[in-house]
């Protein structure tokens, strides 16, 4: 009978021994499929953030260079317009576009302070010239200037985009030219009274 019971108790604890192990290996069952599924979780929340992050950079840096490039393209536009000849006997200013596109005189203003007018609305293409009459800005030989401009703000540095000046330095939209950068400070054409060109 004793041994019976001895049998019985060895079994019992056996028992118990399988019950805990079993529960063991359940608890490391669930710790890993717990840290599996927080992973991947996070990954995917990190991938999403940085996509919506690299997305919206790009974004942003595309807008910026397209702006930067129309500035370009304008700028580009209007410096390409030069004043190569003034004739006082012909009441003409001649006007090259030294660049690659046509430039298109319409809206845009000629002045020889006090005096201002309209541009002729016609184009000047790529390489060529154009003679603008300028009887209505009356110039004359000993001295003036001649500011064409993309708008009628004669004041605007940056709408003024070719000039001259002859006789003599400092004329009415002289520091506008020197601000836009179309001349230096002091600087004009020593035409002793005559028709002249320019470069």
């Amino acid at each position: 009978m004793t041994k019976l019971m001895r049998l019985l108790a060895l079994l019992a604890s056996l028992a118990m021994l399988a019950a805990a192990c079993s529960n063991d290996d359940g608890d490391t069952e669930t710790d890993d499929t717990t840290a599996e599924t927080t992973d991947d979780t996070t990954d995917d929340t990190t991938d999403d953030t940085t996509d919506d992050t690299t997305d919206e950079t790009t974004d942003d840096t595309t807008d910026d260079t397209t702006e930067e490039s129309d500035d370009g393209d304008a700028m580009a536009e209007s410096a390409a317009l030069t004043v190569t000849a003034v004739s006082f006997a012909d009441n003409t200013v001649t006007i090259r576009n030294d660049g690659d596109v046509a430039v298109d005189l319409t809206g845009y203003s000629i002045c020889n302070r006090p005096n201002y007018a309209a541009a002729p609305p016609t184009a000047i293409d790529p390489g060529t010239t154009l003679d603008i009459d300028v009887s209505e800005l009356s110039i004359d030989g000993s001295g003036g200037e001649f500011g064409l401009y993309t708008s009628n703000s004669f004041d605007s540095a940056a709408d003024m985009v070719a000039y001259v000046q002859w006789g003599g330095a400092g004329n009415g939209r002289a520091s506008v030219a020197v601000e836009a950068g179309l001349i230096a400070e002091g600087e004009f054409v020593d035409n002793g009274g005559e028709d002249f060109t320019v470069g």
